[in-house]
């Protein structure tokens, strides 16, 4: 068996280390693949150590994905993709041997044992999170909106839905069980009763948080982040009982309540909130609150545009004249501010409204709705967009607030329109591939001012990255100036 000594320069001078292959491990090359060396980055190792240090909980590093997904690393903010880095030295993993022998002179040997053989190190690289999955993980169980919308303006009561006034009955799938779940809107039923039902439909799939942080290859920050952004909130209603299993194949009739399971999430397309985020900006009115009459503990930083208003009035409004639930309205509500209180000193929940993010979601309802074979003018598109938000607000309108999710068309000379055109085009349209991406743009418009595909480049790369940014922009990327009457311009124009 192989052997060799290895010196030791801080041990004492009688004693030597013989270093040798295990012989359970594999005697040729010693080498059982059962170790990985994971290099870190120095922010991350002072994390680490900054942690221990201060006795905080340790930074845990957790690998998320599907099994057909490439690996990534994520802590509690960052998420780290892995590459593995071929090294031409071998790397040795010593374990001491359990059967040292002292000799009788005055050398002492111990046996160190070759564990494993290591000719690669996997890195980690900062990355963007990877949430496009969200929209399509949750797809099936998004929200279907208020009752009764019929386009962008116009909202009718829930009580004058025409499914409810014909009496139509509406069946909706029951989480967890083998039955199905109708509701008989003119039925005075007070207690659920049981029908057999053969035909049972499919089971639709629903998802809590916990779920989505191993499907979602993202940290818990930036996935709490991404799922605001979209729109997504957490139902904790409650489902009326199971029926009794003995029951089943079965249906329950019920007269109407919560539509979603408890803790679980759902997601609300931007067009079906519209009409909501109308309303709330109404009722945000008629419930607002004095800032001044309220504890300092439960106002915020304030500004002139601060709206505080009675929470659960709102929420209790919605429920009862449009049929939002409430879990859904107070959700929406902690999406676009914050919920606050109640508090010893004040017994009411207040709602701080984050009024330019409001103003922003109508506009991109307002784009969602628009066709881009025949998009609108800029002055009627934001003609409909101030008539939604009401002239309490319409002093928040910039078209900045909708950057990354329109396209500014100029009219050719020869044309009788005026007037630019306001052309939807989302940036979450895009694909999540640099090539990809690059390529749809540059068939979208032959060449571009830099200044407006930057909006549209947004998750390419980690959230301020300039470096890796240009790198991009130099790979698929050629730049040409050009000088004309008006000066010198920049223009972008895809690399061959």
């Amino acid at each position: 068996m192989s052997s060799f000594v290895v010196a030791n320069d801080t041990a004492a001078e009688n004693t030597k280390f013989v270093v040798r292959y295990d012989p359970t491990v594999a005697p040729e090359t010693g080498s059982a693949d059962e170790f990985k060396l994971l290099e870190i980055s120095a922010e991350l190792a002072k994390a680490i150590e900054q942690a221990d240090k201060d006795g905080e909980e340790a930074v845990t590093l957790t690998m998320k994905g599907t099994p057909s997904d490439d690996a990534v690393i994520c802590t509690s903010s960052q998420t780290f993709s892995l590459r593995t880095i071929t090294v031409s030295n071998s790397m040795l993993f010593l374990r001491p041997s359990t059967t040292d022998t002292n000799s009788p002179d005055e050398e002492t040997q111990q046996n160190l044992l070759i564990q494993d053989t290591c000719h690669e190190i996997l890195e980690l690289t900062p990355t963007v999170p990877r949430l496009d999955r969200i929209e399509k993980v949750l797809k099936e169980t998004s929200w279907s909106g208020m009752k009764g919308f019929n386009g962008a303006r116009g909202i009718k009561r829930a009580h004058d839905d025409e499914g409810e006034e014909s009496g139509q009955a509406q069946v909706r799938a029951l989480p967890g069980s083998l039955c199905q779940q109708t509701y008989l809107p003119n039925t005075s039923l007070s207690h659920p009763c049981y029908i057999p039902f053969s035909n049972i439909q499919k089971q639709i799939k629903r998802y809590t948080r916990a779920q989505l942080q191993s499907l979602i290859q993202a940290s818990d920050r930036e996935l709490d982040a991404g799922l605001k952004q979209r729109n997504v909130i957490e139902i904790d209603g409650t489902f009326p009982p199971l029926p009794d299993p003995q029951l089943r194949p079965s249906i329950l009739i019920t007269t109407p309540s919560r539509e979603f399971s408890p803790g679980h999430l759902i997601h609300l397309p931007t067009r079906h909130l519209l009409p909501l985020i109308s309303t709330l900006l109404s009722l945000l009115t008629i419930h607002s609150i004095n800032p001044h009459t309220l504890p300092s503990s439960l106002r915020r930083s304030e500004t002139l545009d601060d709206r505080y208003a009675d929470g659960a009035g709102i929420s209790a409004d919605l429920s009862k004249d449009f049929a939002v639930d409430q879990d859904v309205s107070r959700g929406v509500m902690g999406v676009f501010g914050d919920l606050v209180g109640p508090e010893e000193t004040y017994d009411k929940v207040i709602w701080k409204a984050d009024l330019p993010r409001l103003v922003k979601e109508i506009g991109k309802g307002l784009l969602s709705l628009e066709s881009a074979l025949d998009p609108p003018t800029m002055d009627d598109f934001v003609a409909r967009w101030k008539e939604q938000v009401g002239p309490d607000y319409e002093h928040l309108l910039d078209l900045q607030l909708l950057e990354g999710e329109y396209l500014i068309k100029h009219p050719h000379s020869a044309s009788m329109q005026r007037t630019p055109l306001v052309v939807p085009f989302s940036v979450s349209s895009l694909p999540n591939d640099p090539a990809q991406r690059f390529t749809d743009l540059f068939l979208t418009r032959s060449q571009w001012r830099p200044e407006d595909m930057q909006p549209f480049l947004k998750g390419l790369t980690p959230e301020g990255d300039r470096k890796a940014m240009d790198k991009l922009v130099v790979k698929y990327v050629r730049v040409v100036k050009d000088s004309g009457k008006n000066g010198s311009s920049v223009w972008w124009h895809a690399r061959r």
